[in-house]
């Protein structure tokens, strides 16, 4: 089988199954399916129109003229994320005030309960652990950590993703599309809904797209500069698994991206040294938090769950905090959570069967890649300032079905897009970019269907999801509709 097949059987496969999970999102995710169908529908004719006007009425426009819209759309995208950052900030819960106060326990009494560590998974630990420096740099020029410094932090991280994804646009198609992409991001409404506390999920966006800028433009260089490129996005996604495990499903599409791209010895030697950039960072971060937390005990992390442990959890409707999970995770030795964890899974898939497995996949895959608000609106704590505002982000609440349908339409048309995408990948293969791409969301799907899963976990890859979704608008715009229009209007007998 050739490269290109194995390609094209790749994105038939997951053009299929896809498919399947998003009728399912369509038909049965929604409370009202018609509402946000009605929306999806606008909004999709809306940025269409808007791609047109960028290609066709801005043809001869200017590169300067492309770079200021986009300045001016960041620093108003700026403004309006620091204004409702502040009023819609809210108390962090669950992990993330796990997070929150273990950093500020830290730089206030240099210890962490070990409680707290012994919850935390090894990304969480590590998140932790540099949240920790940053509160640290923080107080150091405040005098304290207030709240807010949370929101500009994630303010950071989301600009400075639209900014790299400006440039990879820029350099995969040209500065309409870049500009475009610009825009799509500013339209996200889940970007102005994140905010209280510094979020994993938004951080590691930055580290992904700017690997991916590096193997872009770093394939032009010559010499030592390509070298260091790949090391240099190695480095950025050595962090990113580091913070967010999933992330290393990424880090082997794109190492697919470097072997099958192109042939040769140059590009082993590539590989190897993207490889070797991304081991950096897990030795280095994991010297670190050891350091950090372990004078309060042994190794940290030696307690931690095995993998059977997640796979039982990602069976589970309740993930880790599943009765029967949580009682696996009391267990005081890792053999003893092993052969539970074993017991579990096999009497969990006799429970379920066949079709039971398949439904309840089905259903998983559905709920965790079909909620338009990332799950951001159930697990918001106590809003510190109430108001109007307010009631459009809060479940139950006056005008919460606004924001509810503006963002399941939105999300409706990102899968639609990217379904779109794999079928053009299907009908063009090659590992390029955007090929190893589709491949590396594939992984990701299949990550998330058998680990726990949670709609934020798919708030790091939104990006990717706009670059497929690009794609897949531009690969609508080269279907010859006036030439298919005539052939419905007036069919050849």
């Amino acid at each position: 089988m050739t490269r290109l097949g194995a390609n094209r059987i790749l994105c038939l496969s997951f053009f299929a199954l896809f498919g399947w999970i998003f009728w399912n999102v369509v038909l049965t995710r929604m409370g009202n399916c018609l509402v946000a169908m009605a929306v999806a529908v606008i909004l999709l004719l809306a940025v269409l129109a808007m791609r047109w006007v960028l290609q066709r009425c801005l043809f001869h426009v200017r590169p300067s003229f492309l770079y200021g819209a986009f300045g001016l759309l960041l620093v108003g995208f700026t403004a309006l994320q620091l204004i409702l950052g502040g009023l819609l900030m809210a108390q962090p819960t669950g992990a993330l005030e796990q997070l929150h106060h273990g950093a500020l326990q830290w730089i206030q009494q240099g210890t962490v309960d070990q409680a707290v560590l012994n919850a935390c998974t090894p990304g969480q630990r590590t998140w932790m652990a540099v949240l920790a420096r940053i509160y640290q740099l923080v107080q150091t020029i405040w005098g304290s950590v207030p709240l807010f410094a949370g929101v500009c932090l994630n303010i950071v991280a989301v600009n400075l993703s639209v900014v790299l994804l400006f440039l990879l646009c820029k350099k995969l198609w040209n500065g309409k599309v870049a500009l475009l992409a610009g825009a799509i991001s500013v339209l996200f409404l889940p970007y102005y809904l994140v905010g209280s506390v510094f979020s994993p999920d938004l951080a590691v966006m930055p580290l992904i797209l700017g690997a991916m800028t590096l193997l872009v433009y770093g394939g032009q260089w010559q010499g030592r500069g390509c070298t260091l490129s790949r090391f240099g996005a190695g480095v950025l996604l050595g962090m990113g698994t580091c913070l967010k495990g999933s992330v290393v499903v990424l880090l082997v599409a794109l190492l697919l991206y470097l072997v099958l791209h192109r042939v040769g010895q140059l590009v082993v030697a590539e590989a190897w040294s993207m490889m070797a950039g991304a081991l950096v960072p897990m030795v280095l971060l994991t010297w670190m938090v050891q350091g950090m937390f372990r004078s309060q005990g042994a190794w940290v992390g030696e307690q931690d769950p095995p993998i059977r442990v997640y796979l039982l959890a990602g069976l589970q409707e309740q993930g880790l905090e599943e009765e029967s999970v949580a009682e696996i995770l009391t267990l005081p030795t890792q053999q003893e959570k092993v052969q539970a964890a074993s017991a579990g899974l096999k009497a969990r898939l006799d429970q379920l069967g066949g079709t039971g497995l398949i439904t309840y996949w089905t259903g998983k895959a559905a709920s965790t890649w079909g909620d338009g608000t990332y799950g951001l609106t159930q697990t918001r704590g106590s809003v510190m300032r109430l108001g109007l505002l307010t009631q459009f982000i809060t479940p139950g609440t006056t005008y919460y079905g606004v924001l509810e349908y503006l963002c399941q339409g939105i999300q409706i048309d990102l899968l639609f897009l990217l379904w779109v995408s794999l079928a053009w990948g299907a009908y063009r293969p090659g590992w390029n970019l955007l090929g190893s791409l589709r491949a590396g969301m594939a992984g990701l799907f299949l990550f998330h269907l058998l680990a726990p899963a949670h709609p934020g976990d798919l708030l790091t890859y939104v990006p990717l999801l706009f670059l497929l979704a690009l794609d897949g608008l531009n690969a609508l715009g080269r279907v010859p509709w006036k030439r298919v229009w005539d052939d419905l209007k007036y069919p050849k007998l």
